[in-house]
């Protein structure tokens, strides 16, 4: 089985990434394909609920303070509600790419998350 925190982690980094390989390209794809490939809606929803179980062993093993867990259910909340929002949008089709407020949600509970599992 594999590493939760170590899952997180690594998703998170490709999240992260982004913003990087938007600029830098790659040889042999397209700028649609990179999108597609970096994010989708999909991978976002995969990226965070990988996080989030990461999150809930850190909490249950104590590791969190009661003021990061409201931090973290605060963020979650209204970044479930943008990935609802996002999927709605795209009929539900979650290989679209996921809009820009998403994606900085996402990392922004991801970042979190991060910070208290390591």
């Amino acid at each position: 089985m594999r590493n939760p925190i170590a899952v997180a982690l690594s998703l998170w980094i490709g999240l992260a990434a982004v913003g990087f390989i938007g600029f830098s390209g790659c040889q042999g794809c397209s700028t649609s394909q990179q999108a597609v490939a970096y994010k989708t809606l999909n991978i976002v929803a995969t990226s965070v609920d990988a996080g989030m179980k990461a999150f809930a062993d850190a909490v249950v093993a104590g590791k969190v303070p009661q003021a990061t867990q409201d931090k973290v259910r605060d963020l979650h909340g209204r970044y479930g509600k943008a990935l609802q929002a996002a999927i709605v949008a795209a009929r539900f089709d979650t290989s679209h790419v996921a809009p820009e407020d998403l994606q900085k949600l996402a990392s922004e509970l991801l970042g979190l998350i991060t910070e208290v599992v390591k």
